[in-house]
């Protein structure tokens, strides 16, 4: 398995395929706010501080897609091929986002379970709780001050 972080360079090619995976893996778990940023993301958006989208591949095949923007303030998501689950390539695309952008949040369906494990064991802790719009209950996680330990 190898990471890949996308450059501006790689938005145009990449971005059908990283919708289908999302729409295909993504277990409907995915924000429409998320598929949105992802369906109109300028490759400049790429160089903005806070802003990454991140790859894990086996050979050729995607793997993993985890996208932030705003150090997660207003997205973050990652999504793992079904196949895949249960290896931890959710855990280390989040751990590999935090290292690289020292700090991250991310906001959590209460529901979503498997989630909430991963950014727990990523060194996200939960700083509050809010009503989605779709009226879940959501929790808002974020990385300790300076980033991860350990």
């Amino acid at each position: 398995m190898r990471w890949l972080e996308a450059k501006r360079e790689d938005v145009e090619r990449w971005k059908k395929r990283w919708l289908h995976f999302i729409v295909r893996h993504g277990n409907r778990r995915i924000t429409s706010e998320a598929i949105q940023w992802v369906i109109h993301l300028d490759p400049l958006e790429l160089e903005a501080p806070g802003t990454r989208v991140l790859l894990a591949l086996e050979d050729e095949t995607l793997i993993g897609l985890c996208g932030v923007k705003e150090y997660g303030k207003s997205i973050c998501f990652i999504v793992v091929h079904s196949d895949y689950r249960g290896q931890n390539i959710g855990r280390q695309l989040l751990r590999a986002q935090i290292k690289k952008l020292t700090r991250l949040e991310c906001k959590v369906a209460l529901d979503n379970s498997a989630s909430l494990r991963m950014c727990h064991s990523a060194g996200m802790s939960a700083v509050g709780y809010y009503q989605g719009t779709k009226q879940q209950p959501i929790v808002h996680l974020k990385t300790k001050v300076g980033g991860m330990t350990g």
